[in-house]
């Protein structure tokens, strides 16, 4: 039976190979998504973690501005938006 499974997989190579190389790509790329989405994150608390300060103050601007950016990566990958759902109170 695994013969027979072999034969039939390397019956067509071009489509063999096209479809291991999208596989391997799509993948890649998403292996890179995580990898960037993490670094954004530890790149955007460093100065939080790395301070020895007893108390952190920052502006209200810095917090809207963190806000709209993971609102922006949490849903950018969503086709149709309701900027109702984001934006609500």
């Amino acid at each position: 039976m695994l013969w027979l499974a072999f034969k039939i997989l390397f019956q067509e190579r071009g489509r063999l190979v096209i479809t291991l190389v999208g596989s391997v790509f799509s993948t890649v790329l998403t292996l890179m998504d995580v990898a960037i989405d993490i670094g954004m994150m530890r790149n955007a608390t460093g100065v939080v973690r790395h301070t020895d300060a007893d108390i952190f103050i920052i502006l209200f601007v810095v917090i809207v501005l963190t806000c709209l950016v993971a609102a922006y990566v949490s849903v950018r990958k969503v086709k149709a938006l309701d900027p109702a759902i984001v934006f609500r109170e």
